[in-house]
């Protein structure tokens, strides 16, 4: 829990800034003239760029529905793959055993957020509802796969006697064996995207995206465990001050419902002024809508 806050802030900007914000598209245009040489090797083949991106396509056009998905998962590994790159986490403010931490507790959140993310898969379907958490799936079987005794997850009795899971992530494995595998994983996601290769991409990501009630990780059938372990989203509720005896004074408020109706109740004492003042917003902006 200590360092939960800390590895988050290092994924998030690792994510937004140079997972999202990196990764060249190769493609040709309508005389045939590429962005990348003639004699450009595919990592994954060993051989010439069999596939580019023609005039007009794009990556939404060729990617459509996998498409927010599985550039969620890339920015993720990008994440976890760059906090274990000396000198990354000190940009964060993170050095010496703060940052090992750091690297531990965000690949261990990593593969937490992997199961969690079964709460937006529907068994009715069989679809995934959200990028983000199939996205997150798909890298909790990639470090699953990876093998080593380096992540294992295990059905066990929890402390209230119902089912629960548990995660073990051997932390001395993370950067022999998670973290190529991560890498390797990455390598394949971007020169998929890069190479606009939507079909090789769709059967790689699909095979990771499976959710089924059978082998050592039957995830459907854990999905019941995943939901009866779910917990309220909590509320976050602002609270007011005020001035007394010339001392500026702070009101907490319960995080529940009633707390930030109280909250909103007592920041506007006047409902006449509040709605006066949503008026004024409302005729000085309405051109805008």
């Amino acid at each position: 829990k200590q360092y939960k806050v800390a590895s988050f802030e290092v994924q998030v900007g690792l994510h937004e800034l140079l997972g999202h914000g990196s990764g060249k598209l190769f493609m040709k245009d309508a005389e045939g003239k590429g962005n990348f040489p003639e004699d450009l090797v595919n990592p994954l083949t060993g051989k010439p760029l069999e596939s580019w991106y023609a005039p007009g396509e794009t990556y939404d056009s060729k990617f459509t529905t996998l498409g927010s998905s599985y550039e969620e998962c890339r920015a993720e590994c990008s994440g976890m793959h760059l906090c274990l790159v000396p000198g990354v986490n000190e940009i964060f403010g993170f050095s010496g055993e703060e940052s090992e931490q750091v690297k531990y507790i965000n690949w261990l959140s990593m593969a937490h957020a992997g199961i969690k993310g079964l709460e937006m898969f529907s068994p009715a379907s069989m679809e995934w509802k959200q990028a983000h958490s199939q996205a997150r799936f798909v890298i909790l079987g990639v470090m699953l796969e990876a093998g080593e005794g380096f992540l294992k997850i295990d059905k066990v009795t929890g402390e209230d006697g119902k089912p629960d899971l548990l995660i073990s992530m051997d932390r001395t494995k993370l950067e022999s064996v998670g973290a190529p595998a991560i890498a390797k994983f990455l390598n394949k996601l971007q020169v998929l995207k890069s190479t606009g290769d939507d079909k090789a991409a769709r059967e790689m990501y699909g095979r990771y995206s499976k959710v089924t009630d059978t082998g050592d990780h039957p995830w459907l059938l854990w999905r019941d465990i995943v939901i009866s372990r779910k917990q309220p989203r909590p509320i976050l509720v602002q609270g007011n001050t005020r001035v007394e005896n010339e001392k500026t004074l702070l009101t907490q408020y319960d995080p529940s419902p009633e707390g930030m109706i109280n909250s909103w109740r007592e920041r506007f004492p006047d409902m006449a002024e509040m709605t006066a003042l949503l008026d004024s917003v409302s005729e000085s902006e309405g051109k805008h809508w």
